[in-house]
């Protein structure tokens, strides 16, 4: 289960990132995080498996707090949690593509 409470993200220069996100996945839900640059995409996922911590608010993974797990924890925090970038770094070539929409030809 991954919850948001209330959370906030203001970046040290003053960027609100987020903003008051209230969320709730279940465990085994899918979800699709969309939207344009600059929205808040990679700092939920980042503060989901704490990269980062939040300005405001608790960001509960399997009934933890996130910002208050000891830091050598979270390399379990982590395993607990999949996820996928729409791109691959190791896919950067039209040919990479073609084959990755086509696996079996």
């Amino acid at each position: 289960m991954i919850h948001f409470q209330d959370v906030s993200m203001v970046y040290p220069d003053g960027t609100k990132a987020l903003s008051s996100v209230d969320l709730h996945f279940e465990r085994g839900e899918f979800a699709f995080i969309t939207g344009a640059s600059g929205s808040g995409k990679s700092t939920l996922l980042e503060l989901i498996y704490r990269e980062m911590e939040p300005t405001g608010g608790e960001v509960i993974v399997d009934g933890q707090d996130v910002s208050k797990l000891p830091r050598g924890l979270v390399p379990l925090l982590r395993r607990k949690v999949g996820w996928s970038s729409r791109t691959s770094a190791c896919c950067r070539s039209a040919r990479c593509g073609k084959t990755s929409a086509s696996p079996w030809t």
